[in-house]
């Protein structure tokens, strides 16, 4: 596999720059090359003191840096600490550049494969009862155009994602309208095999721990500023205790960083902890269990992001209100969940 993925490179496929690179930037200050998605993109780590992105100049050094970063190599010149002297050098933004004809074979082949295989799970191998799925339904086919849409679901197994979608059509499994997801890189992106299947399955790579300025979040934000689908699971991790644990900030600063505010729709289910419970071994999902999902209306954002803005409040003050509200409406659901399932 490893030449599979060598032979794309020059499409912009490099996502193995992320592997152990990317797990240890929170100790370096000098920002680090990941490439995502298979688009060719240099995308900034920031410095972890201040968890603040880094300066134009910065890009310059890391645009120099690039390939020697992607080899595991150290940087050629210190990194600057002001933009004195320090030319910039453009980036190259999604989607400038398409991805090459293996990738989006690869893409669409993972994608619908995978799309397949959680339908037939849920339809035909586990008991499932969906409810109010015409909420999503009109948010992927009939959101305006350039809206950006957002999912965000409880987190109860490892097989959430994808699973939850088999309760989409087939048609739905199209690169084009699937979501982009994000998971661990220290689970989902430790090889090659792992890095190429999951890149082109329309995965982020996530540092878990690491805060809300990394590539992902990065690559998220211009994903949601092209319109795009992205699901996210705000707790972080699985839990499997029938309770909800606070949401991470992650999922609020997209919304604030997005340049048109997103449609979110909520999601609650239960019944995957069952198909696979954290305890069970061996790890393979378990048939004939009961799968319920509901799904909320979406959640409106454009009146408190407008009051913030105009009290001129600052992006962590925004992500915060923004992720108290997401988590208070998902709550709710789980009430509404509670009342219609029992």
């Amino acid at each position: 596999m490893w030449w599979l993925v060598r032979s794309v490179e020059p499409a912009g496929l490099r996502m193995l720059a992320l592997q152990r690179h990317v797990r240890q930037y929170s100790s370096a200050r000098a920002p680090r090359a990941v490439s995502l998605s298979g688009m060719a993109r240099l995308t900034l780590m920031p410095d972890p003191a201040t968890q603040s992105p880094a300066d134009p100049v910065q890009k310059a050094w890391l645009a120099t840096n690039a390939r020697g970063f992607a080899l595991g190599r150290p940087p050629t010149a210190p990194a600057p600490s002001s933009s004195s002297s320090w030319p910039t050098t453009p980036l190259e933004p999604f989607p400038s550049k398409k991805p090459s004809l293996l990738w989006r074979a690869a893409s669409q082949l993972f994608v619908g494969a995978v799309g397949w295989w959680s339908i037939l799970m849920l339809r035909f191998f586990e008991k499932t009862h969906t409810y109010n799925l015409s909420a999503l339904r009109h948010a992927l086919d009939h959101r305006p155009a350039g809206t950006p849409l957002i999912t965000i679901a409880n987190h109860v197994s490892c097989l959430d994602e994808p699973l939850i979608w088999g309760t989409l059509n087939f048609a739905d499994f199209q690169p084009h309208r699937m979501r982009w997801s994000v998971g661990a890189s220290d689970i989902c992106f430790t090889n090659p095999v792992f890095s190429f299947f999951f890149g082109a399955g329309q995965t982020l790579p996530i540092v878990r721990g690491a805060g809300v300025y990394q590539p992902c979040m990065d690559f998220a934000v211009e994903l949601l500023n092209a319109g795009r689908w992205i699901h996210i699971f705000p707790e972080g991790k699985v839990v499997q205790t029938g309770n909800m644990i606070p949401f991470k900030w992650g999922v609020g600063q997209l919304i604030v960083r997005s340049a048109t505010t997103p449609v979110v729709v909520p999601i609650y289910h239960r019944g995957l902890e069952d198909v696979l419970p954290e305890s069970f071994r061996p790890r393979i999902p378990r048939p004939f269990k009961r799968v319920d999902v509901l799904y909320g209306e979406p959640i409106e954002l454009d009146e408190l992001l407008a009051s913030h803005r105009k009290r001129g409040s600052d992006e962590q003050t925004m992500r915060k209100a923004v992720t108290d509200l997401l988590e208070a409406r998902m709550h709710e659901l789980k009430c509404e969940f509670e009342r219609r399932v029992a």
